[in-house]
């Protein structure tokens, strides 16, 4: 009965540092999130928080470090590895951001935009074959008013691959997507 009770103690500190961080309270948020991880060294939730909190602090070396221990106590939530991605495109480390986003694919993309994601690395990296692909996963899986970006950066994609006919048809229907669709600024290039 005592671990049981020892991990709701520790959720109940973790579920308080998110209200603090939700009220841009860093440092009380920060000393209830150690706790939670003193309590449950294991919790990688409580991990995926602290990464969060460092990186609100600009200390994006610790945050990489506890999101990957998040991603090591939980190695099948997409979630982390996403989160992680994300940190290492930003640390400009593009080779583990893809080994990331395609670890969360591989997981699962419910709930999170490693499609997209990765399509934009694709497009960064000059792989638009690779990165058209990825926004077509990314748009058969998600909701019309999802959309609009997705199929106005596989545009971007088809111009660079010659598919004039398929950028236009894209463009098409981002600009049926919205009103304020941004068909204007990606017009095709001459």
């Amino acid at each position: 009965m005592a671990i049981a009770s020892d991990k709701n103690i520790a959720a109940a500190y973790s579920n308080r540092a998110v209200c603090y961080s939700q009220l841009e309270q860093w440092e009380p948020a920060s000393k209830d999130i150690n706790q939670a991880l003193a309590i449950d060294p294991r919790f990688a939730g409580a991990y995926h928080l602290r990464a969060d909190l460092h990186f609100q602090n600009h200390e994006l070396a610790k945050s990489i470090e506890d999101m990957s221990k998040a991603c090591q106590l939980e190695p099948n939530y997409a979630t982390h590895f996403y989160s992680r991605g994300k940190l290492y495109e930003i640390a400009e480390k593009n080779d583990k951001a893809e080994q990331d986003y395609r670890r969360c694919l591989e997981i699962k993309d419910n709930g999170t935009n490693a499609a997209f994601r990765l399509g934009n690395l694709e497009m960064k990296l000059g792989r638009f074959a690779e990165a058209a692909a990825h926004f077509t996963r990314y748009i058969h899986q998600h909701h019309p008013e999802d959309l609009e970006a997705s199929y106005l950066h596989r545009a971007l994609c088809y111009e660079k691959l010659g598919k004039m006919d398929l950028a236009q048809k894209d463009r098409t229907l981002a600009r049926s997507l919205t009103e304020n669709g941004w068909g204007e600024i990606f017009r095709p290039q001459k």
